[in-house]
Order: structure tokens, then C-alpha cells, then sequence
């Protein structure tokens, strides 16, 4: 297969949970080789369009958002080899794969001006310069290693430096044809208020200019300050007498909170990366919009989810890429208390109810130590332990494996804007939802069946989650959120969508020719309430 061939691939990326252990290329996952979704797309897709021949695109599936960031790195070292061999490409991601593609996108736009981004990646398109033939090796064997390190390295250098101009272009993803997201929950996290930078509840905090904060200067000013005491304590308790020494505990003291300030340093550069990615959002959307498909129900149930575990009161989208010079006051809540009440209590025990066990001096004495250890336990302790917990169960969902982050906005689009316009057909979005009401109705006898089978065999906890596994029940069927591909109607928006935005659309393709007037209409509204949204919002927030 020829890297010129003309056919556009149409590139598949899976959500959360959906990921193969075994990384096969077939199996019956929507997103796999000779599943039933793979096959309808094969018949609705258009002339000039193919889904991948050789090796699909995995990744762990993992619901944190790191391996979802490194699986949008894995997704844009991919792209950027279609870019290098010249193959024009479609993205199609459902759930968390929509973030993943979106992510891919981002981390294109922040490597353009920032080569630390951009280095790894060239390392992983190139591979590592071997030994230039021009290098000689020399007599010592430890010299020898150094010098063809050295040489290797500088070649490598020297490639980079030739090749950049090109990369960069190869950047800015031209051979990109079309994005759809599937029931994709837009996750965007900030960073908490810190002693160190501002947070996003701080008042003065703002998307515009992309800074974090002026206090991060100060600290870094302190940590040359103490870099400078503890050497010079170190070198007066050394070389100088004992009236010209500093007392020991100034350089002690430095150097303890030299390695407090340390030790924060990646917490800062996680925050100033998030601004940073933030800000790029906004522009890789500006570029994209147009060739951006959103597909979503009003009723997705991971949506839905995700905005009852984002932060219940975050400020207007608009109001926070505003400056904050030049926006209205606005009073943001501190860090919202997630608190489940879970029934974290000490209860008193038979002995200390009254008549119904004698009692004695020493269990009167017991009972009253008992009681104030039951009452702080239940005032302080066992709160704590609920918010806690609480906090721990909202992150699991978020996928928050950030330090000091905050899931402030969760949205259908890339930009989390307010009045978004449907997602989808009222029509389609209305059968979606009573196409899984009724398969969550035929699931509740056979779910009932399957835990009378466990109970009559006596199957402890355990052992039961562990059978209940093998027992294959269909309950991704009961879920609007995994039953888009099963509708006719969503294929054909998506095989309508890349056919629209292919380089030379087909005349009279399958996909236009599979679509009804009714879904063309809705494409065509979609598209212009998607360029009316942005072009009010560029109007607000002006880059």
C-alpha cells in the first residue's frame, strides 16, 4: 500500500473503559475490525474514505486524566507520521476518545511554541540518530563511549535544527479533514488557589493573558536568596573565624524551606501548563469549529454525571477569559465541601442504654468517658472522614489524578459555553433515550435471575462480583452513552459529516445518498449555530 494512495482514513478513537488488555486489532468493540459498528461504517462511509488497514489506534482506556493525556501524545505522534507521509485523515472518538482526539489537538497548538513539548515527539517520529559516519572512535574505551555519545547527540541536534521549519508546519495538522466526537464529556481542570500562584477562585485569576500569578516571581527570588545563605553559612562554618561566622540556624532554616519551596515547583509548572492548555483550547477551537462535529444527547448519562461532579457553581466560561481589570466583581465560593454524609459514627453500645443492662460504677465511669469520645468522634472525626472519602469518590469520577486541580467545567462542547445549542435531532435524541429504557427494562429480570442463581449456589461478595464478570450481561445496551452506533441515523450524520469535508467529496456518495433530507437540514442548522456560537464568543473574548 502506497503512502500516496488517494483514500482519506477515517481513524477511530475509543472512550473510558472501552480499551482492549490484549491490543487486538479485531473483536466485537464498536471501534474494532469486524465489529457491527465497523461494518455499517464500511457501508455508509463515502467513496474516497477507508477505515485503517494495519494497526488501529489503542490505549489503555483508563478513567484518570493522565492516561488521557498520554494516550492524546500517542494519538498526535500518529498523526503527525499521516502528516509526514502525506495522508489526508478523519477523527471520529466516542466518550473520553472525543478528549483524547481533542487533547491531540491541543498539545499541536502549545508545541509550535514550546519545543520541550516538541522534542519528545520529534524523538519518537525519527528515532535516535545512530553513530555519523564520520565519527572515529578513540583509543580509551570510557573516551570512546563519551565521544560517540557526543557525537550522536549533536548530529541529533544538528537534524532537529534542519528539520524544525518542516515539523512546525507538520504541526499545524493540515492533512486534518474532520473531527467527530460521540457523547464526549469535555473535561477542563483548573488549578486550586496556592501560596505560590493564583488559583481560579482567586478574584484577579483570568484566561487572558495566561499568567498564574506575580507572587511565583517572589518565591523564585527567595529560593536564589536562600541558595545563597546556605552556601554562604556553609562556607563560613568552614573557612572563617567564629566573630565573622552566621548563627547555624539561619543556613538550617534556609535550606528547610529551600526544600519546601522545592518541593512545590512541580505543582507550579502543572498550574502554568494548565493556563497554558486552557488558552490554547480557545484557539484550537477557533481553527477547528468548522470542521467539528458534536454529536450528543440531552440524556447522556456520562455527561449528565460529570456535571453533577464538576464544581456546582463555576463562574460564566466568558467572565473568566475576560480580564480581570475589565470584568464586574464577582464573588466565586472557596473550595466547595463535596460531602456525601456518609455514616461515619460511633453508636453506643447495648450497655449504655439505660435499663436494659444493670449498671455498675465502672460502667457508669466507662459510659461517661465513652460518651465524650462518641460525641468528639461524631462532631469532628467522622465528618472529616466523610468529606474525605467524598472528595476521593468525586475525583475517582472526575479521573482527577492532579495535584491541586479542580474539575470546574464539564461540557458536550470543547468550549464550555452556556445555551449550547442540540446535539443531536430531537427526534434521534428521543428514540436513544426509549431505545435504552426499554433494554434497562429487559435487563432487570435477567439481572434479578443472575443474583437468585448466586445466592441459591452461596457465592460470597467476592467470589460473586468476580462470577458476575464471566456472566457477560448486556448492560452497556441499557446506557444511552454506548448505544449511538447502534442507530442507523448517527452513522449516517458522521459518514454525512466526513463526506462534506473530504478534499474531493464524491458526487452522489453513499453517505449523502444513506442520509435523509431531514438529517442534511439538521447538519446544515448545526453547522451555522456552531459558527453563530463562535463568532459571539470571539466577540466577547477577543484574542
Amino acid at each position: 500500500m502506497s503512502d500516496k494512495q488517494s483514500d482519506e482514513l477515517v481513524i477511530l478513537v475509543h472512550g473510558t473503559f472501552a480499551g482492549d488488555k490484549k491490543r487486538r486489532d479485531e473483536g466485537d468493540r464498536w471501534w474494532q475490525r469486524g465489529s457491527t459498528t465497523w461494518q455499517a461504517l464500511m457501508t455508509t462511509l463515502p467513496k474516497g474514505t477507508r477505515l485503517p488497514p494495519g494497526q488501529l489506534f489503542h490505549w489503555s482506556g483508563a478513567n484518570t486524566q493522565s492516561k488521557r493525556l498520554s494516550a492524546s501524545m500517542d494519538l498526535l505522534t500518529d498523526l503527525l507520521d499521516l502528516e509526514r507521509r502525506g495522508i489526508r485523515y478523519h477523527l471520529v472518538g466516542h466518550s473520553h476518545g472525543g478528549s483524547v482526539i481533542w487533547e491531540a489537538l491541543v498539545s499541536a497548538q502549545v508545541m509550535t511554541t514550546q519545543r520541550e513539548i516538541a522534542d519528545p515527539i520529534w524523538a519518537r517520529l525519527t528515532g535516535r540518530e545512530g553513530v555519523p559516519k564520520t565519527w572515529k572512535p578513540t583509543g580509551h574505551p570510557i573516551e570512546t563511549v563519551m565521544s560517540m555519545k557526543l557525537h550522536a547527540q549533536r548530529a541529533e541536534e544538528r537534524k532537529r535544527e534542519r528539520m524544525l521549519p518542516e515539523f512546525l508546519s507538520m504541526a499545524q495538522l493540515p492533512g486534518l479533514r474532520s473531527v467527530t466526537t460521540v457523547g464526549t464529556p469535555f473535561l477542563r481542570f483548573l488549578p486550586e488557589p496556592s501560596f505560590r500562584y493564583q488559583g481560579w477562585r482567586s478574584p484577579r485569576f483570568s484566561l487572558a493573558d495566561g499568567s498564574i500569578s506575580r507572587r511565583d516571581r517572589i518565591v523564585r527570588s527567595l529560593m536564589l536568596l536562600g541558595t545563597f545563605v546556605i552556601i554562604f553559612g556553609m562556607v563560613s562554618l568552614v573557612f572563617l573565624t567564629a566573630s565573622y561566622r552566621i548563627p547555624f540556624w539561619i543556613p538550617l532554616v534556609s535550606f528547610l524551606l529551600y526544600l519546601i519551596l522545592l518541593a512545590t515547583s512541580e505543582r507550579v509548572d502543572l498550574a502554568k501548563s494548565l493556563v497554558v492548555r486552557e488558552r490554547a483550547w480557545r484557539h484550537v477551537f477557533a481553527r477547528f469549529s468548522d470542521r467539528w462535529l458534536g454529536l450528543w444527547a440531552p440524556t447522556d448519562e456520562a455527561i449528565r454525571v460529570l456535571q453533577t461532579a464538576a464544581e456546582p457553581r463555576p463562574p460564566d466560561y466568558v467572565w473568566l477569559c475576560t480580564p480581570h481589570t475589565e470584568r464586574e466583581p464577582l464573588s466565586i465560593d472557596r473550595k466547595t465541601k463535596r460531602d456525601l454524609k456518609l455514616p461515619v459514627r460511633l453508636n453506643p453500645k447495648m450497655s449504655a442504654l439505660e435499663g436494659f443492662v444493670p449498671a455498675t460504677n465502672a460502667g457508669r465511669t466507662f459510659s461517661s468517658v465513652a460518651v465524650t469520645i462518641r460525641f468528639s468522634f461524631n462532631k469532628v472525626v467522622g465528618p472529616w472522614i466523610s468529606r474525605k472519602v467524598s472528595d476521593s469518590l468525586h475525583e475517582g469520577v472526575q479521573g482527577n489524578d492532579m495535584f491541586d486541580t479542580a474539575l470546574v467545567y464539564a461540557s458536550p462542547w470543547p468550549l464550555p459555553l452556556a445555551d449550547l445549542p442540540p446535539g443531536l435531532p430531537d427526534d434521534l435524541a428521543e428514540r436513544l433515550d426509549r431505545h435504552a429504557d426499554e433494554q434497562a427494562a429487559r435487563l432487570g429480570p435477567e439481572f434479578r435471575d443472575v443474583v437468585a442463581y448466586a445466592a441459591l449456589a452461596g457465592l460470597p461478595l467476592a467470589e460473586f462480583r468476580e462470577w458476575l464478570k464471566t456472566r457477560k450481561l448486556p448492560v452497556d445496551r441499557a446506557l444511552l452513552h454506548t448505544g449511538y452506533f447502534d442507530d442507523p441515523d448517527v452513522l449516517a450524520l458522521i459518514s454525512l459529516h466526513i463526506e462534506r469535508h473530504m478534499a474531493k467529496p464524491p458526487r452522489g456518495g453513499k453517505a449523502r445518498a444513506a442520509a435523509s433530507p431531514k438529517l442534511t437540514a439538521w447538519l446544515d442548522q448545526n453547522a451555522v449555530e456552531v459558527a453563530a456560537r463562535l463568532a459571539d464568543f470571539r466577540t466577547q473574548v477577543p484574542d
